[in-house]
């Protein structure tokens, strides 16, 4: 088993932050002023939805920081093993860029800080696409690790079953 290093716990929560509470400010915020039952039925509906993405989100971030062992993996070969890799290097980067814009942002504003806003803008989306690469690659190393233990070497059937089963594959 790979065992995820604090640092990869700590870039997998920071991004899954990041994507999280834009998502959840952008469905609160853009609620309508109550007019009719129609626009509070959509606000309503709004809300819930942004507060099942919060808790979703807190819960998977809970789970990651409390429970060990959560973003462990198989070791595996392959393309599993380059998107693990790959995602690593996606969550590491996301979290990098992340906590940079928190920290540039007093500084960005003004005509000639557009473009430093617009690339730190453009780059955040690293931290999703290394948020599922990495869950992908895990998710292909356990179903290559089952693979390997259901091999049909290893699947024989008893004697006692022989032909009277299905995992007997033989044809009758």
């Amino acid at each position: 088993m790979k065992r995820a290093t604090f640092l990869l716990k700590l870039c997998y929560c920071l991004n899954l932050f990041g994507l999280l509470l834009p998502i959840v400010l952008a469905r609160l915020g853009g609620l309508p002023a109550f007019g009719d039952a129609a626009e509070a039925a959509a606000a309503l509906l709004s809300g819930l939805i942004a507060l099942v993405l919060l808790l979703a989100g807190l819960y998977r971030i809970g789970v990651v920081a409390r429970v060990p062992g959560t973003l462990d993996a198989w070791p595996a070969t392959g393309l599993p093993e380059a998107l693990q890799r790959a995602g690593s290097v996606g969550l590491h980067a996301g979290a990098v860029i992340g906590v940079a814009s928190l920290l540039v942002r007093p500084w960005l504003h003004g005509v000639d800080a557009l473009p430093a806003a617009q690339v730190l803008a453009m780059a955040g989306g690293i931290g999703l696409i290394g948020l599922v690469l990495f869950e992908f690659g895990r998710l292909m190393s356990f179903e290559q690790r089952a693979r390997d233990e259901l091999s049909p070497q290893r699947l024989r059937p008893s004697p006692a079953i022989e032909g009277h089963s299905s995992l007997d594959r033989r044809k009758h």
